[in-house]
C-alpha cells in the first residue's frame, strides 16, 4: 500500500514523480493500493491530512491481509505528530516493512522501538525521479531495484556506487550490530520521548540530513553523543549530507563528523558519503537503501555494509 503520512504527494513539486514510482512498481509485478492520504485531497497545512487520519491510513495498512509492504510517498514533516496515535500492538501483530527516509525515519524509529520490526531507508515514490531526465530515470530505477532485492529477502552486500558520492573514511575497521537511524533530525526527536527510545548499545548508527547549515547540524550530532547513543555503537555510517553555504559560520560537516568521533566514540569504524538519502546533484537524489532494524556488518575501510540477516522471511 502506498501512503502519505508526511506531506501530500507533489508538496513541493507537480507530483509528476509519482506516476512514475508506481508505474515501475507494477512492471516489477507488484500489485499496488493506494492509501486514503493518496486518492482522496485531505491536505491539511503542509500534511496529506489530519493527525488522525494519516494515522489512521497507515493502521489500514497493516490490518490488510492483502498488503504486505506500506511504501510512503514522501518526506518532510508530519510523521512525529502521527507515532502518538498508532496502535503498535496490532503493528507487532500484523509486521510489515516500512519503506521511505528522510521524515519517515520517526515513524520507523518508533515502530522498531515499540516492536523491534525492521524498515528499509529507500526511494520514495513521489520525490526521486526529474521526469525526462534520462540519468535521474536511471538513478532511481537502480535504487528500487536494489530496495525490491533487499525486499526479496535476499542479502546482498552494499557498495559504493560508481556513479555515486566518493566515500571518505573516517574510523578504519569493520564491525557488526543492529541498525539504528536515518535522518538525523527525525532520528533524534523520538529518542527524547521516553516510550520510543532505542537502546544503542552494540548497535550501528545509520546517519544522513537535509542540505542544512554546519552549525545545526552540529548542535543534533553532539546531543546525540550527550545522550549516550554515539559512544555506545559498534559502528556509524554517514550518508551524503549537503552542506548549506548561506549563512556558513566557518567548519564543515566533515570536521564536525570527525570531531564527533574523536570526542564520543573515537574506535568505532566508521564511514560517510553513503548513497543515500538527501545527497545528489542537479539530476536527484541518490537514494541507495538501507535497512533499518537488521544484523549488518560495516566495512568502513572498503565503505561498504553486508547485510547479514535478511530484511524480510
Amino acid at each position: 500500500m502506498v501512503v502519505a503520512p508526511s506531506a501530500p504527494p507533489g508538496y513541493p513539486g507537480n507530483g509528476a514523480s509519482l506516476s512514475i514510482g508506481l508505474s515501475y512498481l507494477k512492471k516489477r509485478g507488484f500489485r499496488v493500493t493506494l492509501g486514503d492520504t493518496i486518492k482522496y485531497a485531505l491536505n491539511r497545512w503542509f500534511h496529506s491530512a489530519t493527525d488522525e487520519a494519516r494515522a489512521r491510513d497507515l493502521m489500514n495498512a497493516f490490518l490488510r491481509d492483502d498488503v504486505d509492504a506500506v511504501w510512503c510517498v514522501r518526506g518532510m514533516s508530519g510523521a512525529v505528530r502521527v507515532i502518538r496515535l498508532l496502535d503498535y500492538d496490532v503493528i507487532k501483530e500484523h509486521p510489515k516493512v516500512i519503506i521511505g527516509f528522510s521524515d519517515i525515519t520517526a515513524i520507523q524509529t518508533a515502530v522498531y522501538a515499540k516492536t523491534g520490526l525492521p524498515s528499509l531507508q529507500a526511494p520514495m515514490l513521489d520525490l526521486n525521479v526529474t521526469p525526462n531526465d534520462e540519468v535521474s530515470l536511471s538513478r532511481f530505477r537502480r535504487d528500487m531495484d536494489m530496495a525490491l532485492t533487499i525486499l526479496s529477502g535476499e542479502t546482498p552486500e552494499l557498495k559504493p556506487l560508481q556513479d555515486g558520492p566518493f566515500p571518505r573514511v573516517i574510523t578504519p575497521g569493520k564491525a557488526s550490530g543492529t541498525v539504528i537511524g536515518g535522518n538525523l533530525l527525525k532520528f533524534l526527536l523520538p529518542q527524547a520521548i521516553p516510550e520510543f527510545r532505542i537502546n544503542p548499545e552494540g548497535k550501528v548508527l545509520f546517519i544522513e540530513e537535509i542540505p542544512i547549515l554546519i552549525h545545526r547540524f552540529d548542535e543534533y550530532l553532539v546531543t546525540l553523543g550527550m545522550m549516550g547513543i554515539l559512544n555506545r555503537v559498534n559502528a556509524v555510517v554517514y550518508g551524503e549530507i549537503p552542506e548549506l553555504q548561506q549563512w556558513q559560520v566557518g567548519g564543515s560537516i566533515v570536521e564536525s563528523i570527525i570531531d564527533a568521533a574523536r570526542v564520543f566514540n573515537p574506535n568505532a569504524p566508521s564511514f560517510m558519503n553513503y548513497p543515500c538519502c538527501h545527497g545528489g546533484d542537479q539530476h536527484g537524489l541518490n537514494t541507495y537503501p538501507m535497512p533499518l532494524g537488521i544484523n549488518v556488518e560495516v566495512n568502513a575501510d572498503e565503505a561498504t555494509v553486508l547485510l547479514k540477516e535478511p530484511l524480510v522471511e
